[in-house]
């Protein structure tokens, strides 16, 4: 039984390198999702196998309409990260990928405390939906289905193509 598990194992690893991912989840991320050539990719000496890329951009005087008000943000700066890491525990492995998107302002001169805070509750809610999070589950000596990781990457592009969108209909362009 033992030896089957092993020749199954061989094999995996054997079509695992032939195939063009090269088995390294990160180079494929940094490939395939064309925004990363716009963050600063970050080395984790403990970990290769971590992606952890940051995209801030700092806007000053942003004018935002709301109800029947113009407001002027001082600060509207925006961040995105996002971060890919395997986790292995006992047989399985966990890969998380991790995109998140974040605004930071300060408080207009002309927007009262009460209402400041509402907004920042509807920025945090906005904030989640231009946000993803996805953990798939394998097996130790398994890798990601290919089907599986392409609709992972065509997902985590369709949330930066939102967060795009969204930033230049607001004039704070990230990208």
């Amino acid at each position: 039984m033992e030896l089957r598990k092993f020749i199954s194992t061989i094999i995996c690893e054997y079509l695992n390198d032939r195939l063009d991912l090269g088995g390294n989840i990160k180079d494929v991320l940094i490939k395939r999702i064309p925004f990363l050539k716009e963050y600063t990719i970050f080395k984790n000496t403990r970990d290769e196998d971590r992606l952890s890329a940051q995209r801030v951009v700092y806007n000053k005087d942003v004018k935002v309409v709301m109800a029947d008000k113009i407001l002027e943000f001082p600060q509207y700066n925006i961040s995105s990260e996002i971060v890919y890491y395997p986790h292995k525990i006992n047989e399985n492995t966990f890969h998380n990928f991790i995109i998140k998107n974040e605004f930071h302002m300060t408080q207009p001169k002309d927007m009262d405390d009460l209402t400041f805070r509402v907004f920042l509750m509807a920025k945090k809610q906005l904030e989640e939906k231009l946000s993803y999070r996805k953990d798939v589950m394998v097996k130790s000596n398994e890798d990601i289905p290919e089907n599986e990781l392409d609709k992972i990457i065509n997902e985590m592009n369709r949330v930066l193509f939102k967060i795009e969108e969204f930033s230049k209909k607001h004039h704070f362009n990230l990208f």
